[in-house]
């Protein structure tokens, strides 16, 4: 039931590059789902908060909406839009330290090579990501994981 539930609300909120990468990633190697996401989780996270960040006006809803977790993370309530930056850099850290703490296995465990990125960046989905993101930032995603 619990796992229905999780299926919905990923079906109706959009799933974002993170997803995106994990169906070929998935599809291509035997890598469990979780692995995937897990490892790939700060480093996509980083992207979207930079190209977020790149966007000036533009970017600062989706900035926030980062920002208020890394604000969360930071045992802060409520936070003024000058310190979007301060939070979302917050967030990222704390999603690198928890990557390197927990030992979450970089994608070159599974025999995942730097020759194997184009393949799994064409058939990657951005379906829903906060920020457009061009091949060349997903490869750099793929990459800084392996």
């Amino acid at each position: 039931y619990g796992s229905l539930l999780s299926g919905i609300c990923l079906a109706n909120a959009g799933l974002g590059i993170i997803h995106g990468l994990a169906s070929p990633i998935g599809g291509f190697f035997d890598i469990p789902h979780g692995v995937v996401c897990g490892t790939l989780l700060a480093a996509a996270t980083k992207m979207n908060v930079e190209k977020l960040k790149a966007q000036g006006p533009k970017g600062m809803l989706g900035l926030k909406k980062y920002a208020d977790v890394g604000a969360m993370f930071a045992g802060k309530e409520a936070i003024f839009e000058k310190d979007l930056i301060k939070y979302s850099t917050i967030l990222v850290d704390t999603l690198e330290v928890w990557t390197d703490t927990l030992h979450i296995d970089p994608l070159g465990i599974y025999g995942i090579t730097a020759k194997d990125v184009n393949k799994i960046v064409d058939h990657a989905s951005l379906k829903n990501n906060p920020v457009p993101l061009g091949k060349e930032d997903i490869k750099k995603i793929v990459l800084s994981r392996l």
